[in-house]
């Protein structure tokens, strides 16, 4: 509560949209007013077309790369935190990225469930959150768009969209940067870019980060004495065993992130830019700790929860069994290539995205937390994925008064997915499987989807009169995709003669051509129309109120099915049909005192319709026996209204105060389950959505004699409490998210020439201890994640 009232207090003095330029893009290029006092234009591509931020109809926050800078950041879920009602968190056992934006958010690693908040990255859309965690080295700028985006951006959502875009080749500019940092956890950092120019109308742009940690959890967990149920061999064997972990650190980073951008410019009308990604992820497996209560299977087992300080107990099962390689990390390994290429074209511009990206992930996890000397609950969800997307858009100013984007969208997204799983448990509760230990012998369930996104937009402006103007946008979506499924199994079960040993990856079990044994098979295709009106009026060249009615909408699905091992039926396999938003908006922005104040406003209402939310499905196998699953239905309709409010004050030159305030008060309006529930669920608390969020910062320049300048920045964010996971019966068993205040600074020294800079950065300064995840998972046990402790860094870096 004191965190509470103090935030409110600071907002009275600092609540901020981070302030900086944009390099321009598209084709009605808006150049920000260059000021030499208060606080300088923001340019912005919300609308697809280059607009000042305080003449945008939509509530959208934009942070600066030098605002990053300050920040320091680890990632993109960093700055969460400085956008109003926006939140990051992570899935448990996992590193994926679990953002939620007015009401809805993400909270599980199911590749095959589309995220309500999307991440648009150099105009290619996102499609997993494995690495929505974007590194922000050589961004040029982050837009955040909250609410329904059901016009312009990629694939629909209906929270809203993270738009990234990373900084251009420069013709003509020969330029290198170069920065490294060391700090806590045994961290080490090394970034470069460079800028060379190919002749006169070709430029090219490396760019690599590389980042490697120790983890901040360590491997402490103490487990016995085993106590089996089981009074076979195995079992015994391992009765009355005790042991703890050898201390070492879990959930360390082993990254590098490159970008190869060459840019192509043969006349003045035309601008191509072709871009390679490349992302090798091998980082240590996630950081996570039993906290399994008495009475739960484990803590009965002899793995409860342990006590103290959480991030000295953390687990982990080493080794490489069963196709769940631990020892190896957690692996994601990206290659993309991207075209995006600009054609002058009478009035406007012609706009082509192209992009392909290959996405090999392999996510071995220790999902209770426990340390043991067998795997008890360990599996790998391992993927392949391939994306291919194409955009056209064109963008015209046909008059004074009327301007119009339209355009095409395609997306393909094949998905071919395993999860190998070694259930050690059950070697203590049953004894060995038919080929087997459990702990040793894998089974593994297999899903594959092919997925298509098609949709024709257009959105244009008309200027009413002088200042009033009327905005009309409309989108048609289509959406296919085929699934193909099969229950988990041990590979016998696949051929008689072959063991897990015979085969090179996990991914072989789900080659249905060649065993298609048990697969089930089904496809569905949806299509909507989704829309966006918004009146503006320009009320004084500093005053700017709006309102909108967006309609957003997000695709249908199929589950992923077969983790019991049971064999499927066909009815498993019903999709899930799209939720649609309905948001109205009202906002105002204003730049107050001659510009040394920005004040921006927006009060929402979102209304989602056929909610996609996780609860127990019943379902009847041919021989007339009953079985539950957990699997995403259209279960509720949901009402969020909320403020938001963001604010810069720059009363004197060098002297920077921002910050955010976000309020939000969600609730179900209903909840229906299809399986009798011990609860209400209409009266659960709505996941994902803090009450109240906000942040305060200062950030203070003043020169050092005529050799450089020093700059201090301050933070302090505020996330209030949240449900992060519901359980269906029991709301003894919900997981929150307690609240957290997070106080972070920098002080950095720039040379006169801004060639070198010194930062020194400390981030959660008072060493709060704070949830990212959790979960409990039926009767069996209770996992966590936390985040990182207290953290000092230096970082050095160098410009030219």
């Amino acid at each position: 509560m004191k965190s509470k009232y103090l935030l409110s207090a600071s907002f009275v003095y600092a609540l901020a949209v981070p302030v900086g330029n944009l390099h321009a893009q598209e084709a009605a290029s808006v150049q920000p007013e260059v000021r030499s006092t208060g606080i300088e234009d923001i340019v912005v591509t919300a609308t697809r077309r280059d607009t000042r931020l305080q003449t945008t109809p939509i509530a959208v926050s934009a942070i600066s790369s030098q605002t990053m800078d300050q920040i320091a950041p680890r990632d993109v879920g960093d700055l969460a935190a400085y956008v109003p009602n926006f939140s990051s968190a992570t899935i448990p056992s996992f590193k994926a990225a679990a953002f939620a934006m007015r009401g809805v958010g993400v909270s599980t690693i199911i590749p095959f469930n589309e995220a309500p908040v999307g991440v648009v990255f150099d105009d290619f859309v996102m499609p997993s959150i494995q690495t929505q965690l974007l590194d922000t080295f050589d961004l040029e700028q982050i837009e955040v768009l909250r609410g329904p985006q059901g016009t312009l951006f990629g694939k629909n959502t209906t929270g809203g969209v993270v738009v990234a875009r990373s900084k251009r080749p420069e013709l003509g500019e020969l330029g290198f940067q170069v920065r490294g940092e060391i700090g806590s956890f045994k961290t080490r950092v090394f970034q470069a870019a460079a800028n060379l120019p190919l002749g006169d109308n070709l430029a090219l742009r490396l760019v690599g980060s590389y980042r490697k940690t120790d983890g901040y959890v360590k491997n402490g967990a103490c487990f016995g004495p085993i106590t089996p149920f089981s009074t076979s061999d195995f079992a015994q064997a391992l009765a009355g065993r005790t042991g703890c972990g050898d201390g070492s650190g879990l959930g360390g980073d082993d990254v590098f992130n490159g970008r190869a951008k060459l840019l192509w410019e043969p006349t003045p009308s035309i601008s191509a830019l072709l871009q390679y990604e490349i992302v090798r992820d091998s980082g240590e497996v996630a950081g996570v700790v039993n906290a399994t209560p008495p009475g739960f299977l484990y803590s009965n087992l002899g793995f409860p929860g342990g006590s103290g300080d959480p991030l000295e107990r953390g687990g982990l099962f080493g080794g490489n069994v069963g196709l769940v390689d631990l020892d190896k990390g957690m692996r994601v390994n990206v290659d993309g290539v991207y075209a995006n290429i600009d054609i002058d074209a009478g009035p406007g511009t012609i706009s082509s995205v192209t992009g392909y990206r290959s996405q090999r992930s392999r996510l071995p996890g220790n999902f209770a937390g426990e340390y043991s000397p067998i795997a008890l609950y360990s599996a790998s969800r391992d993927d392949n994925r391939r994306t291919f997307q194409q955009e056209l858009r064109y963008a015209a100013s046909f008059s004074d008064r009327f301007d119009l984007v339209a355009g095409f969208f395609f997306q393909k997204d094949d998905i071919d997915y395993c999860a190998p799983t070694l259930l050690g448990f059950l070697d203590l509760v049953s004894g060995p499987g038919p080929f087997g230990p459990n702990s040793q012998t894998p089974q593994a369930n297999c899903n594959n989807q092919d997925s298509r996104s098609i949709a024709v937009f257009a959105e244009g402006n008309f200027d009413i009169t002088d200042r009033l103007n009327l905005t009309l946008g409309g989108r048609y979506s289509w959406d296919k995709k085929k699934f193909a499924a099969r229950a988990a199994v041990f590979a016998q079960a696949l051929d008689p003669d072959l063991t897990w040993e015979m085969l090179d990856r996990s991914l072989d079990f789900g080659d249905f051509d060649r065993f298609p044994q048990g697969v089930v098979r089904n496809e569905q295709s949806w299509s909507d129309p989704t829309w966006r009106i918004s009146l503006s009026y320009e009320a004084t060249p500093d005053i700017f109120p709006y309102v909108t009615y967006a309609r957003g909408y997000k695709a249908g699905g199929f589950n992923e099915v077969g983790q019991s091992g049971v064999p499927l039926i066909q009815d498993q396999l019903t999709p899930y049909d799209p939720e649609t938003a309905d948001s109205f908006e009202v906002g105002l922005k204003s730049d107050l005192f001659d510009r040394m104040v920005r004040l921006n406003l927006a009060g929402f209402w979102v209304t989602y319709d056929d909610a996609q939310r996780q609860l127990l499905f019943p379902f009847t196998r041919p021989d007339g026996s009953d079985f539950t699953e957990i699997r995403f239905i259209n279960a509720a309709k949901v009402d969020v209204k909320g403020i938001e409010a963001e604010l810069t004050i720059a009363p004197t030159r060098g002297l920077t105060l921002r910050g955010t305030l976000g309020y939000q008060d969600g609730k179900y309006k209903s909840f229906n389950s299809p399986t009798p529930t011990a609860r209400n669920l209409a009266e659960a608390p709505l996941a994902r959505t803090p009450e109240w969020q906000g942040s305060a910062s200062i950030s203070y320049e003043l020169p050092v004699g005529d050799i450089g300048n020093l700059t201090l920045f301050g933070s302090l964010t505020y996330t209030d409490r949240t449900l992060f996971n519901l359980d269906l019966n029991n709301p003894d068993n919900d997981f929150y998210l307690d609240s957290k205040t997070l106080l972070n600074a920098s002080i950095a020294f720039t040379d006169i020439d801004d060639r070198y800079t010194v930062r020194l950065i400390g981030k959660n300064l008072t060493d709060e201890l704070y949830f990212t995840g959790g979960q409990t998972v039926g009767a069996l046990f209770r996992r966590e994640t936390y985040g990182e402790p207290r953290y000092f860094g230096v970082e050095v870096g160098l410009k030219y």
